[in-house]
């Protein structure tokens, strides 16, 4: 199977052991052109309570993007600075905007004004409002957090499948909307094209739509217009297990766009949340490990590729094993079984669910060719989620753990890194494609290591790979980090896109019969 197919089916909840239902004849659909095709209507039944200047219009669609406007839409202006602003109104007008819609004293154009207190949200609420509010006709679960919100939407997303409902799905991963997959724009998509596809997933008939939230979208107020059935809060600080709170609580602000009727999930495990969750005035159910919860895990063995734990809620108590590994992982998992559980669904039903999530493209991924190690992808491209993936592998490593890794910013603390690698034998520092600055990436690790000569720095990152599975040996754990799922090319390499996953097993399998034939 390719990385490819296993990111489809990862974003497909449908995918896996269960059947599927027979095929439907194709819907023709706007999303398949540039712009969409839903019925034109006009800029004050769009955004009711706002100050008008001019006529009502017909609105065609909208968009605050300068370079996107299409005659007749309406553009929504918010820009850092003056000459910003008179830049983006000066291309939206020459491309045909039908009407402006604003936050800020703007006067003298030549089409109809609008006045919003909040430009953000009001291109939300528009969005939406466009589309019909699909949303409301949906049951939409959120999935926010620092870490662990592409496999918590997974989780869900397959045991609300596997009890008998139709789930749409939105990931990093890619979207599903009850008929297909389709390549991901962002893990949120922008207000837009977030409308569209919900009113696309209810037309398929689906019930029930799984959204990761991410810190970019929180951050732009893109969940503005829609109410969130359910949202789960993942952790607040990208490692739960340091138990450090983080200063930055942007999780904590998807709670702004939950239903007054919804309900939260919270790891009552992360310090931020755990006291958050006295404030918040929702319904809410708590999961944890350590600390007390009304949904609780209980770890009882791991192995490489494996992992067993007890699931408890009120006097029920059920084995879970999984292949997917790490208490980071029970986390999820239990977050994923409490959303079943207010749903409803029996205890049976959401175990069967979470086991049969057998694998999610670039998290914890085995990769397995025959070889006498073990050998794992991971997005992990933080000290803080790197240290997360190589403490799950230590325990069930035999012998050495060779790290390939890539730092995802400049901006990381060299000590940060060093404390990430204490338990690696054999770290590799390399790049994440070949438009990365390899010498300012070393002068992000390097001088935080205690013995710079233990780092060995390979700057493609092909040759990284194909080096730290060469020098494994039976008993030890190759660790590719930092890239995950996402797709790079080889420096001087006109063939496709390849990611980390294709990459190793391509390498393994020219590989395997030669050097570790079968006796």
């Amino acid at each position: 199977m390719s990385a490819s197919d296993e990111s489809s089916n990862a974003t497909n909840p449908t995918s896996g052991n269960r059947k599927m239902p027979p095929a439907r004849a194709r819907r023709p659909w706007a999303m398949h052109s540039g712009s969409s095709s839903s019925p034109s209507t006009t800029l004050r039944s769009l955004l009711p309570e706002a100050d008008y200047r001019g006529e009502n219009v017909t609105v065609a669609g909208c968009t605050d993007d300068p370079r996107r406007v299409r005659t007749g839409d309406l553009f929504f202006a918010s820009a850092r600075s003056a000459n910003e602003l008179r830049n983006a109104l000066s291309q939206a007008l020459a491309r045909g905007c039908s009407a402006v819609v604003t936050d800020l004293p703007i006067t003298d154009l030549p089409v109809p004004v609008c006045r919003v207190t909040n430009v953000r949200r009001a291109y939300g609420e528009a969005c939406h409002a466009r589309w019909g509010h699909p949303a409301k006709k949906l049951r939409v679960i959120g999935v926010a957090g620092k870490a662990g919100k592409t496999t918590t939407a997974c989780l869900i997303a397959r045991i609300l499948a596997e009890s008998g409902h139709t789930v749409g799905m939105f990931s990093s991963l890619g979207y599903f909307d009850g008929e297909e997959s389709l390549p991901a724009t962002a893990s949120t998509p922008k207000p837009p094209e977030l409308a569209r596809r919900l009113a696309q997933m209810r037309s398929h008939g689906c019930t029930h739509v799984v959204l990761e939230v991410s810190d970019a979208a929180i951050a732009r107020e893109g969940l503005a217009g829609m109410e969130l059935d359910a949202l789960c809060l993942t952790n607040t600080t990208a490692s739960v297990e340091n138990k450090k709170p983080s200063r930055n609580c942007r999780t904590l602000a998807a709670v702004d766009s939950l239903a007054d009727d919804g309900f939260l999930v919270v790891n009552n495990d992360d310090p931020v949340l755990r006291r958050a969750l006295a404030h918040i005035d929702r319904a809410a159910l708590s999961v944890g490990i350590d600390a007390p919860a009304e949904i609780t895990g209980t770890e009882v063995e791991r192995h490489l590729g494996e992992e067993t734990f007890l699931l408890t809620a009120g006097w029920e108590t059920f084995p879970v094993r999984t292949r997917l590994m790490g208490r980071h992982h029970i986390h999820n998992c239990l977050a994923a079984a409490a959303v079943g559980l207010v749903y409803g669904i029996p205890m049976e039903t959401v175990v069967r669910g979470l086991e049969q999530v057998d694998t999610v493209p670039g998290r914890m991924q085995p990769v397995t060719c025959g070889q006498p190690f073990a050998a794992f992808i991971d997005a992990a491209d933080t000290p803080q989620a790197l240290k997360r993936a190589i403490d799950t592998i230590r325990p069930a490593t035999d012998k050495r753990i060779i790290c390939v890794f890539t730092p995802g910013s400049l901006r990381s603390r060299a000590d940060a890194w060093a404390k990430a690698l204490t338990s690696v034998d054999v770290p590799v520092l390399t790049t994440g494609s070949p438009r990365d600055d390899f010498d300012r990436l070393c002068g992000v690790v390097v001088p935080g290591m205690a013995d710079p000569k233990t780092l060995r720095r390979i700057a493609d990152r092909a040759e990284a790979i194909a080096w730290a599975l060469n020098e494994a040996d039976e008993g030890d754990t190759v660790l590719i980090a930092g890239r995950g799922h996402k797709p790079w090319r080889p420096a001087g390499d006109h063939r496709p896109l390849i990611d980390d996953y294709q990459f190793a097993r391509q390498w393994l399998y020219q590989e395997v019969d030669l050097r570790w034939p079968l006796t």
